[in-house]
């Protein structure tokens, strides 16, 4: 596996005082929780955007997917850029860029600059998104980093409920444009506190050159290997294809991922044909999401704190070298993942039947929480687990590997949800995506066990050890 020591010196962020690093972790959480928020804002329009523009139903989810989209794309190129050119450049000017498309989306007048201007908002806000974990990695230790993580993945997870529970209070007494201006005030904001932002990523270095002039040695096709895992844009596909550990994670957490995406498409019709809810009430239902996202929180936040003191008292003797270099794998982190992949199908099986037989609308609301609960719990041990694996170097990469899939899928899938929850029932297209996320759970256990195995592979980490001697 990569051996990484961390040099304590008070030029790098991980020997900077606490409260600069607690700053460091507010700012990629807080502008997560805006992009977030910012791309479910439209959902509740729907209606506006059908009468106004002389759309189907399914169209007027264009500016929500396309939205999504941008997410996907945006991170392909920034997340390379900031392992080269640091990560300051992509907030500053990312924020900027999202604002002001955010701004045209408000000012649109016609649908298609409406899903123009919110394609490019987020692929500027995705570009944010997908640095925020090697920024955060950059700041904390290894023995900090799993709280610094969960803390920061809580938070923007609550965006897409918090921006489809606002909208669903604004939309009935203003037009579809005030769905942004929430947006546009909040970024405005934020954008202030995060001017004095340091810049964490050190070494900002030229990886292809120095990739390059490493490997001369190497056979032809190691040597075409790492001049592709060089090459910004490249880098998180190549990953994503050539990364077992990439490639096993993504599948699993882009279908899971989409599932809250397919509920801001679902969530209005089912409660609105098995319940009756009104516009308002249909967005109180997202909070069960942000609830279970609450509590997944100290679930996850207290057994690292443990876990990680535990590991600094057995390698106490070592005070200038990580846990994770001192034998410890990073497979060890990874116990929040199996707790997630059992909950969440019987959160689906839960929600669907639950409603379908009309039970109580408290019940399918439970188990909303109790999917958000397992989904951040996956998720953060996912994320946690790419970062310990590929360090703060190709952290960032394959992150943006990981999001391509699950924004993709998220863009596309909730275009066809309140069809198949027509035809099917709640019951049986609950259980069929239920049944889908039954397939996945062998996959956290899977890389539990042959997770050291896999990585002895990784190109990205045979180079990397290179790079270091």
């Amino acid at each position: 596996m990569m051996i990484r020591l961390r040099l304590e010196s008070d030029g790098i962020p991980q020997s900077w005082p606490m409260l600069k690093k607690v700053y460091c972790t507010y700012i990629p959480t807080i502008v997560g929780f805006l992009v977030c928020f910012a791309s479910a804002t439209t959902v509740p329009a729907e209606a506006q955007f059908v009468s106004e523009f002389h759309v189907s139903s399914r169209v007027a989810l264009f500016p929500f997917s396309f939205f999504t989209l941008g997410l996907a794309f945006g991170p392909l190129l920034a997340a390379p850029i900031s392992e080269n050119y640091g990560r300051r450049p992509v907030y500053l000017l990312g924020l900027l860029a999202f604002s002001l498309f955010t701004l045209g989306a408000g000012l649109s007048p016609s649908f298609t600059s409406l899903v123009l201007c919110r394609f490019f908002a987020g692929a500027f806000g995705g570009a944010m998104l997908v640095v925020g974990f090697g920024f955060l990695a950059d700041v904390w230790t290894t023995k900090q980093l799993p709280v610094a993580l969960s803390i920061f993945n809580v938070v923007p997870f609550c965006g897409p409920a918090t921006g489809q529970l606002v909208s669903s209070y604004i939309i009935p007494q203003k037009t579809w444009s005030w769905t942004q201006w929430p947006t546009l005030f909040l970024a405005a904001f934020i954008y202030l506190t995060i001017l004095p932002m340091p810049e964490t990523y050190g070494t900002a270095n030229n990886s292809t050159i120095q990739t390059i002039n490493e490997v001369k040695q190497k056979r032809f096709g190691e040597y075409i290997k790492s001049l592709l895992a060089a090459i910004p844009f490249v880098r998180p596909l190549h990953m994503l294809i050539h990364e077992p550990v990439v490639c096993l994670f993504s599948l699993y957490i882009a279908f899971n991922f989409t599932a809250i995406y397919c509920f801001s498409a679902s969530i209005p019709f089912v409660f609105k044909a098995q319940y009756g809810f009104s516009l308002q009430s249909q967005g109180l239902v997202f909070t069960g999401l942000i609830f279970g996202y609450l509590i997944s929180g100290p679930t996850m936040i207290f057994p690292y704190m443990k876990q990680m003191r535990k590991k600094q008292v057995a390698n106490s003797s070592s005070s200038n070298i990580e846990p994770l270099e001192n034998g410890t794998q990073p497979e060890s982190l990874l116990w929040p993942a199996l707790i997630g992949a059992v909950a969440l199908p019987v959160s689906f099986f839960w929600f669907g039947w639950s409603a379908e037989a009309q039970v109580h609308w408290a019940s399918p609301i439970i188990a909303l929480g109790l999917y958000s609960w397992g989904n951040n719990l996956l998720y953060n041990a996912a994320q946690l687990y790419l970062l310990e694996t590929y360090g703060s170097r190709y952290g960032a990469s394959a992150t943006a590997a990981n999001n391509l899939l699950r924004y993709i899928w998220a863009a596309i899938l909730p275009l066809f949800m309140t069809t198949m929850y027509s035809n099917l029932g709640t019951g049986w297209a609950s259980s069929l995506l239920g049944f889908i996320l039954v397939l996945f759970v062998p996959i956290p256990w899977a890389l539990r066990y042959f997770g050291p195995k896999l990585r002895s592979r990784s190109v990205y980490l045979q180079t990397d050890e290179i790079l270091q001697q």
